[in-house]
Parts: C-alpha cells; sequence; structure tokens
C-alpha cells in the first residue's frame, strides 16, 4: 500500500525537477524521454490522489470529485492564458518556471488536505490492521 503523503510530496518534488531538465535539454530525443517521465509521474500522482478520494464515504464523494473535476477544469482553462502571456511577455522558459514554483508550493496543501479528508475517510488504515 502506497502512503499518500509520501507518494505525492516524492511526485511533486521529481515532477519539478523533470521539468526543470526538460527547459535545460538541448537533445529532441532527451526532451521526449523527460516528456514521458513527466507525464508518468503526474499520472502517478493522479492515481494517488484518486485513490485517496475514493476512500471518502459515499454520502461525500460525489461533493469531492465534483471539485477535484472544476478546479482541474479551471486549471485547464486558465493555465493556457496565463502561460502564453508570460511566455510573450517575460521569456519563453518562464512559465515552467513558473510551474516548478507552483508544483513545489502546493505540495503542503495536498498533505494538509489529505489530513484533512481522514475523518471523513470509510476506509483507513487502521481498518485494514484489524
Amino acid at each position: 500500500r502506497i502512503n499518500p503523503y509520501l507518494a505525492i510530496s516524492t511526485a511533486s518534488f521529481l515532477g519539478g525537477i523533470v521539468t526543470w531538465m526538460i527547459i535545460n535539454s538541448g537533445n529532441l530525443w532527451v526532451f521526449g524521454i523527460l516528456l514521458v517521465v513527466d507525464q508518468t509521474i503526474m499520472l502517478t500522482t493522479g492515481f494517488v490522489m484518486v485513490n485517496v478520494l475514493s476512500r471518502v464515504s459515499i454520502k461525500h464523494r460525489g461533493k469531492i470529485f465534483g471539485l477535484i473535476t472544476f478546479l482541474e477544469s479551471i486549471g485547464m482553462i486558465v493555465g493556457p492564458f496565463l502561460g502564453g502571456i508570460v511566455w510573450e511577455t517575460v521569456s519563453p522558459q518562464a512559465p515552467f518556471f513558473i510551474s516548478i514554483i507552483v508544483e513545489w508550493s502546493i505540495i503542503p496543501f495536498f498533505v494538509v488536505g489529505i489530513l484533512l479528508l481522514n475523518p471523513y475517510l470509510v476506509e483507513t488504515k487502521a481498518d485494514k490492521k484489524n
């Protein structure tokens, strides 16, 4: 069983490092491989989050998944616009540096969010031990 705190923190930290490596890669093959690694890290983090959120009680599960989907959709709409503005006004690398900073700065929010969700989880580690 994967510890969600460790998995999300590690994946977010590694994702930032891989993004930095993507920015500085000069070879097309290295760039492509790093993109695959970065996508794998993002998918893994998403699966861990879905695993944690799927253990929320059925009464609250719809609210949680609706909120997550809403926030993801807002990010998909606003992100490209803001990234394009930063690309044009600052530099082509700036949106990626901002991405790294955001990725690392939300690690504490993930941890606190999971801690706040623990009382509402139907299945916990204590249940597994019994």
